[in-house]
C-alpha cells in the first residue's frame, strides 16, 4: 500500500506524509524522498496545511479533513467508510471514492492531482468544513448526552 501511495503522488507530482496510525505497520521500509513518515500528529494542526487528506475514510478522520477545509480522497474498507466517502463524493467536496478492490497507482494518482487541482472542489471542502465547524457539532452532542443522564456530568473519562 505505502509503495502503491508513493508511486501514486510521484506520478501526480506531489508530496507526502505517511501517517503510521494506530493499525498499521509502517515503519519497516525506506521511503522515496518525496514522501516522509509521521507519527502522532494532530489533525487539526496538520490538515489545514496540506493540499489533501489520503484516507480509509473513518468518520473522524474525514470530519478532520473537512473541518480543515481540505478534500478527502476516501480509499473505502469497511463499516461506515463508505458512506462517508460516498457522501464526501456526493457533496462535490472530494474525488469520487477508490474502494480497496479497485485502487490503482493510476486511479489514486488522478484523484490527488483532482483534489489538489480543481478548485470547485476546494471550495466546496471549505465550505462544508465552515458549516461544519459553526455547528459545534461535539459540543451539541455532549450537552444532549448529558442531558438525557448519559454521561454523568461529574464523571470524567
Amino acid at each position: 500500500m505505502a509503495a502503491l501511495l508513493a508511486e501514486a503522488l510521484a506520478r501526480a507530482g506531489r508530496r507526502g506524509l505517511l501517517y503510521r496510525g494506530a493499525w498499521g505497520d509502517l515503519d519497516g521500509f525506506a521511503l522515496p524522498a518525496h514522501m516522509l513518515r509521521i507519527g502522532d500528529t494532530p489533525h487539526g494542526w496538520l490538515f489545514p496545511q496540506v493540499a489533501a487528506v489520503v484516507t480509509h475514510g473513518g468518520a473522524g478522520t474525514v470530519n478532520a479533513a473537512l473541518r480543515a477545509g481540505v478534500p478527502p480522497v476516501v480509499l473505502p474498507v469497511f463499516g461506515d467508510q463508505r458512506l462517508w466517502a460516498r457522501r464526501v463524493a456526493e457533496l462535490g467536496a472530494g474525488p469520487p471514492p477508490i474502494p480497496r478492490a479497485e485502487l490503482t497507482v493510476e486511479g489514486l494518482a488522478g484523484a490527488v492531482a483532482a483534489a489538489c487541482a480543481d478548485a470547485g472542489m476546494r471550495r466546496r471542502a471549505a465550505a462544508l468544513g465552515a458549516q461544519i465547524v459553526a455547528e459545534g457539532g461535539a459540543a451539541r452532542a455532549a450537552a444532549l448526552l448529558e442531558a438525557a443522564r448519559w454521561v454523568r456530568a461529574d464523571r470524567k473519562g
